[in-house]
């Protein structure tokens, strides 16, 4: 069996990993659990692992943990995962924060929260505010194209938002896109460019950022005096999930493990890495990360943008091209463009002045 044979070569029960997951975090989590339950467990990069196209091969991980949610459907989708009931007296997310057939669950949630440089005297209170005038050449973006970008979370978390007043409408897309990229002043590929940028900025400059990425550049010294805040109407923001592989997952060790890392040991754990734990709950004694209270996040899920998230998934890649290939830079030379025109326009009517006082003189 692919179980069997990924704890003999592995030397303990293999788990595939996400990018949510740091070296010292899983040196914690292996440390922990096998202390908890007496198994060794061995956390791998699911990259590393050939992918999700490497899940059901030999050798492939039992367990999917800390795994982004966009990896998790479509290794669902693929057939690779199980549907599975937890244990009794494990408590389950649900809603937004699990798979209908209960084919994968959070375990973490990783928000987006707009951070602005040392020269901002006042940030955007909304994020749909980001398009408008005022904010004029005041962003900087990444483009989208990293697997956590923060630029693409908040694009497909608003654009596929419902209304908080229950309207039918949404924000125009190729509209507020356009407003987005009037008023971006640069754009980098890596989101931790982007952080740097801000930081060296003098000006008033504001950036959607990772949280964690926030905290973690902080704690370098490099970043003091760059703040963050929630704006309205919440937080974007992608989860991290756990599920059991097919031919592997049901096995006692995977199960017992998927279980465990829904418990309250791992939601502590979680925390004390600057982890914010799935879902959040203001009842069970697990205070959230230190840098989600600093910039004013709550500490149960109000803070956290809701929406269709069916919808950003189905249509968040198309968005995005949209921004990346048709709107990028366009609307900024428009711009530039028009203040052109309005200037030839303005010799134009200057020089027509002066043939006519010249006239009316020869008159």
């Amino acid at each position: 069996m692919v179980w069997l044979v990924t704890l003999v070569a592995q030397g303990g029960l293999l788990v595939g990993i996400g990018p949510g997951a740091d070296a010292d975090l899983c040196r914690a989590t292996e440390d922990a659990f096998r202390e908890s339950s007496g198994i060794v467990v061995v956390l791998r990069p699911l990259a590393e692992l050939g992918g999700i196209s490497g899940l059901g091969a030999e050798g492939a991980p039992a367990v999917l943990w800390m795994v982004g949610e966009r990896t998790l459907r479509e290794a669902a989708g693929d057939g690779h995962l199980v549907p599975y009931a937890v244990s009794a007296g494990v408590s389950s997310p649900a809603g937004d924060l699990a798979d209908v057939r209960g084919r994968w669950r959070a375990v973490a949630v990783h928000p987006v929260l707009l951070a602005a440089s040392k020269g901002a005297a006042e940030a955007p209170g909304d994020w749909r505010e980001l398009s408008e005038p005022p904010w004029r050449g005041a962003l900087i973006l990444d483009d989208g194209t990293a697997a956590a970008s923060p630029t693409a979370t908040v694009v497909t978390t608003l654009l596929a938002a419902v209304p908080a007043d229950g309207a039918a409408t949404r924000l125009p897309a190729a509209d507020w896109l356009r407003g987005l990229d009037r008023n971006t002043a640069a754009v980098f590929e890596s989101p931790e460019d982007v952080l740097g940028t801000l930081a060296a900025a003098d000006e008033a400059r504001f950036a959607p950022v990772d949280g964690e990425s926030w905290a973690r550049f902080l704690s370098t010294g490099l970043g003091g005096e760059l703040s963050a805040s929630v704006p309205e109407p919440g937080s974007p923001w992608r989860l991290s999930g756990v599920a059991l592989v097919r031919g592997g997952g049901m096995d006692l060790a995977a199960t017992t493990f998927h279980d465990w890392a829904l418990g309250a040991a791992a939601r502590m754990l979680l925390s004390d890495h600057g982890v914010l734990p799935a879902p959040l709950r203001i009842d069970d004694g697990i205070p959230p990360p230190a840098w989600w209270a600093r910039a004013g996040g709550a500490p149960g899920e109000e803070s956290l943008v809701g929406g269709d998230r069916e919808r950003a998934f189905e249509r968040g890649e198309a968005w995005m091209a949209l921004w990346r290939q048709g709107v990028v830079g366009r609307g900024r030379w428009t711009e530039a463009a028009w203040d052109a025109v309005d200037f030839l326009l303005l010799i134009a009517g200057s020089l027509a002045l002066v043939l006519l006082l010249a006239r009316a003189r020869r008159l």
